[in-house]
């Protein structure tokens, strides 16, 4: 049984244990572990149980019930804005710069729905670290909302080493299917475990979505309408 183990102690220790409960898993064990992080629960578990004032509120496939205890956190905090803490020496593998920008590498101050839009990060390691870098990147409306969050170790891309000792990468977006309002980005350092965040910044380059459709919501869905009685297979197509 396992609890929050990896929200304390240094990088060495949380490396430890993270190789510790790989290992456990791999001999064919079982392992409780609890925790408010949503992400390690994801990806450490195949089961999940939720408790809601001492009472099980879902119980099933991790997927499912991650998603309802997100879902239920979002409408009990909708109206908070929440910030990560970032704790004394998460200059790990430290953010040193974000950029956004348009498709003609400009600096986004306001795109258009369907435009491209690239994030570039570049990060820094301490000295000695032995950790392989990683880095998050969210798309954030501003409420607060999250419309998406991708990371390098989630589609295994390696950050790019540069001569000075940093790291870089860029999530290129070739079409945006956001619509009209305002956004910025959360960036989170990581390593190729994704497992613990060592440095984290919100709320960077805030940007505008211009949409001249009239289409209305979060975001643009590719679909089309069809006319099955008639015949005519499609009348209009978007995305």
């Amino acid at each position: 049984m396992i609890d929050e183990a990896l929200a304390v102690g240094d990088q060495h220790f949380q490396t430890k244990c993270v190789d510790r409960i790989a290992s456990f898993r791999a001999s064919g064990r079982t392992i409780v572990f609890c925790s408010h992080n949503m992400y390690q629960v994801k990806k450490l578990c195949d089961r999940a149980l939720w408790l809601r004032d001492g009472r099980v509120a879902a119980l099933g496939a991790v997927d499912e019930v991650v998603d309802a205890y997100l879902e239920h956190t979002r409408m009990r905090d909708a109206s908070e804005t929440s910030r990560a803490a970032v704790r004394p020496g998460d200059d790990l593998l430290r953010i040193v710069r974000v950029v956004v920008e348009d498709r003609d590498g400009r600096d986004v101050e306001t795109v258009a729905t369907g435009d491209p839009l690239t994030v570039r990060v570049w990060v820094e390691r301490a000295p000695r670290a032995d950790v392989t870098p990683a880095v998050g990147i969210a798309l954030v409306r501003n409420d607060g909302l999250v419309c998406y969050c991708v990371s390098t170790e989630m589609d295994s891309v390696a950050m790019e080493s540069l001569p000075d000792g940093r790291f870089t990468i860029a999530l290129h977006v070739p079409a945006l299917p956001l619509l009209g309002g305002s956004y910025y980005v959360n960036v989170a350092t990581t390593d190729d475990r994704a497992l613990i965040a060592y440095d984290t910044r919100e709320r960077l380059h805030p940007f505008r979505v211009r949409n001249p459709s009239n289409e209305y919501g979060i975001m643009r869905i590719a679909h089309r309408w069809l006319r099955a009685a008639s015949g005519e297979a499609t009348t209009h197509t978007a995305g």
